[in-house]
């Protein structure tokens, strides 16, 4: 149990999520400004041979330029932060409960993690207006834009490992030091969808967070949720980039008999789970 002020508490719970912040700030105003720099002088370099301005249409190309290797420098950050929160999860190792780890149902988690993914992201794109629809949408596609070997290299399979060793192996694993598991869950969770910053997103990823949670809990071990998340992210990729979620709501009658599907097998699986697996403490 950890013993401080209620300052020192948030502190503790906050400051990994806070090192994710800087360390993707810090590494992008250092890759953009290179970036710059070396846009800037190919440009006056082409502009002094053709005898033209230099400054005819600067900011449009250089914002390509710039756009063009921005899931590099997202890689490059989340290398950076994952070897940073990797040493800060096992410096917490006293706080992890010794448990038994019963072994990872492998094909459980993953089906698990699509249908819960792709159900509740349905739900909730029924829910929401059509300005706030977009709004989402429009962050969908930025996020799985680029090279798609490149896109679920970053946001895949690196994000997810980053996210996982800091909300569910840190923040988590924190919190329960000083409130019950239900409520570090929820909170947790809560977290997780405000670090997203939009707010149809973060509702999702809230609700994804609930999941993620559970896995952890059940299985013990960080790696459940990491395969969780990755399972989730790298289906939403192809899907996304392959135009195959749309190929599959052709109708509204057809985009709700998949997304009753989908919430379905996603009550039945964590039956299942919750069954072979009881949680022993809550």
């Amino acid at each position: 149990m950890y013993e401080g002020t209620i300052w020192e508490k948030i502190w503790k719970v906050i400051y990994p999520v806070l090192i994710y912040f800087f360390i993707q700030i810090f590494v992008r105003f250092i890759g953009e400004s290179i970036l710059t720099s070396v846009y800037t002088n190919s440009l006056q370099e082409y502009s002094d041979s053709k005898g033209i301005s230099a400054s005819y249409g600067y900011m449009g190309g250089l914002n390509e330029f710039i756009d063009k290797y921005s899931v590099i420098l997202t890689i490059i950050s989340l290398l950076i932060t994952v070897i940073v929160v990797y040493f800060l999860y096992k410096r917490d190792a006293s706080l992890r409960v010794d448990l038994e780890r019963p072994k990872v149902k492998l094909g459980s988690v993953i089906i698990l993690a699509i249908v819960m993914s792709t159900g509740f992201s349905r739900l909730l794109s029924l829910m929401f207006s059509s300005k706030l629809l977009n709004t989402y949408e429009e962050v969908e596609q930025n996020l799985v834009s680029g090279n798609i070997v490149l896109v679920i290299i970053g946001s895949g399979i690196l994000a997810p490992i980053v996210e996982e060793y800091i909300f569910r192996g840190l923040v988590y694993t924190r919190l329960k030091q000083f409130m019950s598991i239900n409520a570090a869950t929820i909170v947790c969770a809560l977290m997780f969808g405000l670090f997203h910053m939009n707010l149809p997103q973060g509702m999702y990823t809230a609700i994804l967070g609930l999941g993620l949670c559970f896995v952890y809990e059940k299985f013990n071990t960080i790696w459940a949720p990491i395969v969780f998340h990755v399972s989730a992210n790298v289906f939403s990729i192809i899907m996304t980039k392959t135009g195959l979620s749309r190929l599959l709501s052709v109708s509204m009658l057809s985009y709700v008999l998949i997304m009753l599907f989908e919430l379905a097998l996603t009550a039945v699986f964590f039956y299942l789970l919750v069954r072979k697996n009881p949680q022993k403490n809550s």
